[in-house]
């Protein structure tokens, strides 16, 4: 997948997760990524999400499939 930092993506049944929709959220050029940008996108990520109704959200970070950080409120 790829987007502009900050852009979103709504991907409905994705493959390989349990989550009926997942939103994915663009944080641009890897060498560039910072705290600052990583806001920005979960800002972007609240945005899209404010709107609808939604039982739970959670948070994934990943680079090249590894996990780099899970958030998942409670």
């Amino acid at each position: 997948i790829t987007g502009k930092k900050c852009e979103t993506v709504t991907l409905l049944a994705p493959p390989g997760i349990k989550a009926p929709v997942a939103l994915v959220v663009g944080l641009g050029n890897k060498d560039s990524l910072d705290r600052g940008i990583a806001f920005r996108a979960a800002s972007a990520a609240a945005k899209s999400l404010a709107g609808k109704n939604r039982g739970k959200v959670a948070f994934y970070l990943a680079d090249k499939g590894q996990p780099l950080t899970t958030a998942v409120p409670r």
